[in-house]
Order: C-alpha cells, then sequence, then structure tokens
C-alpha cells in the first residue's frame, strides 16, 4: 500500500501487486528455518498438530487431492508460526479457544482469494462447511491476522449452573437446557471437519474447556437416512427427554428446505416424548448478492418441552388450525420485512424463509397431539415405513407449504391471480423472479418445485447446469406452449400468454395473436386483467436477461391494454 495515503488516513489507500523481492524470499526461508527447528517441541507441547488425518467422506479430500496424511500439512510454515504462536498465550485470555480458532480458521492452506468489484482479500477456510484444496491460496502476514486475534468484548451472564458437553446416552442427572444442532438430510459432516480443530486443541485445551472430550467421536456420530437415522435420532433425544428437569428445554437449531426433512423431525420429537412449544426464526446469513434468491437467510430455534397429558384430534379439524397457525406466522414475518424495507431498503426473510417458517407452524400444531384419527402418534413414529410410503404427517407438513407459498406471490402480480393458478405456473413465474436478481442455482429449482408440487420440469428449462439453470423464454418454448403436453396444462393462462408473446416477438400480426387469445381463453373479458397481469409480469422480468422478448411482452400488454372489444 502507498505509505503517503496511509499516513493521510485515506480509507482506501491504493494497493498494488508485485513479485516478491530476495528480501522476502529471504525472509520466508528464515520462517521455514525456525519452524523446523521448533517443530518436534511444538507437537510434543502441543502447540501445533500432531494428527494423522482419518479417513472419511469429506475428510478424505486432502488426502487425495493432495496427498496430505497429517492435520499440519494444511499450513505452511508461516501459519504454523503465526498460529502456534497464539497457541503458547491461549490460557491469558478468557476468549482464548474462541480466538485460537478464529486463528486456525482464517491461517491456513485453504483460504482462498476472494475478488470482488471493489476489492481483493483473502477469504477463510469454511466459506462453506467443506474442505476445499486449492490450487493457489493466500496467506497474512503477522500484521493481517493479528486483525483476527481480538475477540469482541462479551458481556458475562451469570448463572450458578454448569455446561456439560458429552453423548445424549451418557447424563445420569437432570439438566435444564439441551442445546443441539442435529445432523440433517443431506448432513454436513461435522464429525470430521471439526477435526481441523480438534488437531490443534487436543492436547493443550484452554480452560474453561480443558475438560471438555476433544475427539470428534465419529463412531457415535448419527448418520444415513431412513429408519434406522430416525431410530437413532428418535433414541438420542428420548435420552435426553428422560433426563430433562419437569421445566426443562431443549433448544433445537434446524434449517431445511425439504418437507419430508421437516415431517421426519415431527416423528423423531413425538417419538422422544416432545412438544414443540416456540419457534424463533434468526436470520444469520449477512444479505448479499449471493445469497438472493432461493437461499435461506436464517435458522429455526425450535423450543420443545416434555409432552404433558392426552390431546386427540381429526386431520379435517387440524389442517383449520395449521392454516390459522401458518397464517399468522408468516404475516408476522412479511411485517417484519415491510418495516426493514422502509428502514433500510432490504428484506430480512425471503421466499425459502417463509417456507420454512411454514414448516415450522405446522410442527407446533401438530407435535400437540398424542392422537390423530385415533393413531398413537409416539408409537407411529417409530413404525417402519415402507419405501415411496406417504404418511398422516407427510401430508399436513405439505399442506402447511402449500398455505404459505400462498404468500409467496411474485411482485406485480395480485394475489387473487396467484391464488388460481396452478402449481407448474407458480413455478415458472417465481422462478422468473429468481432469474431477475442473477444466476440460479439448480438446487433452488430443485426445491421450488418441490414446494408447488412440480414433478417434471424439464419441459420448461433451458439449461440444469447446477450453477447456472435456466428456464426456457417464450421463444424458447415457442410451439411446444401449445402442445397438451406441455407442463402448464391446456387451459393455462400462462401457458397462452407465452404463445402470444412468442408469436409478436416472431412478428406475426398483433390484431391475429389477440384474436386468437379471445378465441382460446374461455370467458376472455374476466381473465383480459390477469392476462395482461401476467404479460406486464413477464416483461419487467424478462428486461435484463432478454430484451427482444422484453420488448415482445410490452407490445403485446399495451395491445391488451387498448383493444377495442
Amino acid at each position: 500500500m502507498d505509505a503517503d495515503d496511509i499516513a493521510a488516513g485515506k480509507a482506501n489507500p491504493r494497493t498494488w501487486f508485485a513479485a516478491p523481492t530476495k528480501e522476502d524470499l529471504s525472509r520466508e526461508e528464515e520462517v521455514a528455518d525456525y519452524v523446523a527447528r521448533h517443530f518436534a517441541e511444538w507437537q510434543s507441547a502441543g502447540l501445533v498438530p500432531d494428527m494423522n488425518i482419518e479417513w472419511g467422506v469429506e475428510s478424505r479430500k486432502p488426502i487425495w487431492e493432495r496427498g496430505w496424511n497429517y492435520w499440519h500439512q494444511l499450513f505452511n510454515p508461516r501459519h504454523l508460526l503465526i498460529n502456534a504462536t497464539v497457541a503458547k498465550h491461549l490460557n491469558h485470555y478468557p476468549e482464548g479457544a474462541l480466538i485460537a480458532l478464529n486463528s486456525h480458521n482464517q491461517n491456513a492452506s485453504l483460504c482462498r482469494w476472494a475478488t470482488g468489484a471493489t476489492r481483493e482479500a483473502l477469504a477463510n477456510v469454511f466459506s462453506n462447511q467443506a474442505l476445499n484444496t486449492l490450487l493457489n491460496y493466500g496467506a497474512r502476514g503477522y500484521e493481517g491476522a493479528s486483525a483476527f486475534l481480538n475477540i469482541p468484548n462479551n458481556k458475562p451472564v451469570a448463572f450458578t449452573g454448569h455446561v456439560l458437553n458429552q453423548s445424549a446416552r451418557d447424563f445420569s442427572e437432570p439438566v435444564d437446557i439441551f442445546v443441539t444442532d442435529p445432523p440433517y438430510a443431506d448432513a454436513v459432516q461435522y464429525d470430521e471437519i471439526t477435526e481441523f480443530f480438534i488437531a490443534w486443541l487436543r492436547k493443550n485445551p484452554p480452560a474453561p474447556f480443558n475438560k471438555w472430550i476433544w475427539d470428534s467421536r465419529r463412531n457415535l456420530a448419527i448418520k444415513g437416512e431412513g429408519q434406522s437415522f430416525k431410530t437413532a435420532m428418535i433414541d438420542a433425544y428420548g435420552a435426553m427427554t428422560e433426563h430433562m428437569s419437569e421445566n426443562g428445554l431443549q433448544i433445537v437449531q434446524f434449517t431445511h428446505q425439504d418437507a419430508k426433512t421437516w415431517s421426519d423431525m415431527a416423528q423423531i420429537f413425538w417419538g422422544a416424548g416432545l412438544q414443540v412449544v416456540q419457534d424463533w426464526y434468526v436470520s444469520t446469513e449477512t444479505i448479499t448478492g449471493l445469497k438472493l434468491g432461493g437461499y435461506v437467510q436464517g435458522t429455526h430455534m425450535i423450543v420443545l418441552r416434555k409432552r404433558q397429558g392426552e390431546q386427540s384430534g381429526y386431520q379435517d379439524e387440524i389442517v383449520h388450525e395449521i392454516r390459522d397457525e401458518v397464517e399468522r406466522q408468516i404475516k408476522n414475518m412479511i411485517g417484519l420485512n415491510d418495516q426493514m424495507d422502509a428502514a433500510r431498503g432490504e428484506n430480512i426473510f425471503n421466499d425459502a424463509d417463509l417456507q420454512m417458517a411454514g414448516y415450522a407452524a405446522a410442527l407446533r400444531v401438530l407435535t400437540a397431539y398424542t392422537k390423530i384419527d385415533g393413531i398413537d402418534m409416539t408409537q407411529e413414529a417409530l413404525r417402519p415405513r415402507k419405501k415411496g410410503e406417504k404418511t398422516l404427517v407427510d401430508e399436513l407438513t405439505e399442506f402447511a407449504v402449500q398455505t404459505a407459498n400462498e404468500f409467496l406471490v411474485p411482485d406485480g402480480l395480485e394475489r387473487e391471480l396467484w391464488l388460481e393458478l396452478n402449481g407448474s405456473e407458480r413455478f415458472y413465474l417465481k422462478m422468473m423472479d429468481i432469474e431477475e436478481a442473477g444466476e440460479a442455482k439448480l438446487d433452488q429449482f430443485q426445491n421450488f418445485a418441490k414446494a408447488f408440487r412440480v414433478g417434471d420440469y424439464d419441459d420448461l428449462m433451458a439449461s440444469k447446469s447446477p450453477n447456472n439453470a435456466k428456464l426456457k423464454t417464450a421463444k424458447g418454448l415457442g410451439r411446444a406452449a401449445m402442445a397438451e403436453g406441455v407442463q402448464f396444462g391446456r387451459d393455462s393462462i400462462v401457458r397462452l400468454a407465452l404463445r402470444a408473446i412468442w408469436r409478436v416477438g416472431k412478428e406475426d400480426e398483433v390484431e391475429d395473436v389477440l384474436e386468437e387469445l379471445r378465441d382460446l381463453i374461455p370467458d376472455y373479458l374476466r381473465k383480459r386483467d390477469a392476462l395482461r397481469q401476467i404479460v406486464i409480469y413477464v416483461a419487467t422480468k424478462r428486461e435484463r436477461t432478454d430484451q427482444a422478448e422484453a420488448s415482445a411482452a410490452r407490445i403485446l400488454g399495451t395491445a391488451i391494454q387498448t383493444e377495442r372489444i
């Protein structure tokens, strides 16, 4: 950086890139020599890792891709020097463990270059929940690394209890609060990636964590799917329920967009004798361009207590209760969005968050019942499932998200119109809204297809690239927009609107296009406003990605508005 700019206190001093000098290389050799002389001593003292990398789904990457068999090989000499120096002084600070973990996360050969429009910087290791080896990586000097050694001041909480970190099966005394972050259906390999940190701290853990078990306990990790996974989860939560004090709580952190996974969680809570009494949706993600569209931006903090008493109900009654609870939850979240939008011009919650809120609301209603339609839900939760079987809980959970979807109305469409559309029509229009924000991920299409109950949507896709999936435009659909087999359905107003835009785009006479619409749409006069809404919506959403189609849609929209009936 320019020394004059720094001295002048400029917010953005000039930066340039240069090849290393002889002095730079000499300093690196000095660091490497110093680390080599002290390495065995540091390992003996527990200041640097001496663990080998155990083979696993995630931890095999460094072994396969780089031939690294020991955790210390994920760090170059300068990384090892800085992190060992930090480890040596951990016990001098009450936040020593946090300082150490932050240092390891910021100083490793898995730190990638994060480039942006305005700056280049180094990212941390866990930009996602994986051990990503890199062709090139960044390394911080001590001055750059020292910025991550400061932990913000925390106000101590005064209480007389103590914190235990152990297996659910090992508790032998009443506990007031359990906090868990359970594995999901597409489980992150937490037991493996935490060994990245365990390797550093296991021989020299700072107080008060020196009594914790610094081992990933891989053999105890609950993994897999299906009945064996659910049974193991029920056993674990049942053991915690058994050791809860009468007024105790369980806090479960949960984030997932799949209705089946939420249904499984409901059955796990039933099987463990727990009831969802409250749910707090906490915004945990920084709102950036990378998080637009279908990405969830928060985590559900689900509060559970022991189920008290017996409550029976019938499905046709419970669906109304679920609808009311989902509507209350979503209206509250939309209200918070409106407040944030007015204050800061951004939303707290996006559509994926609202969908998840629907699942959580359903859990609050469902787990209050011990019997539904005469079926003992605790026993039902333990019953083995046939492959492909859809349970009562699956159906009620899906109903909850369908209710939530009624509120996912894209800007530019009225809710009354949205409620009249079928699943495929909603899917297409919603994904146009997400595409407008930038490149869309394939898993976003998959999640919304599940939410709108769209089975096969291949006919609607121009690309199913994992990182840049795209819908077919009106031109891409072309004559297929009139085929009976197309996803929208024979009487779909969205299908006919897209066909009309395609015809205008290929320069058919606009009056001929309008005449066809009047012939094909029953009760045209009543549906004319809905047709125009859809056409103008397409014009707005295609403005950035396909200006020719946007222009054709605007021409058609104007023609519909001004036509003489």
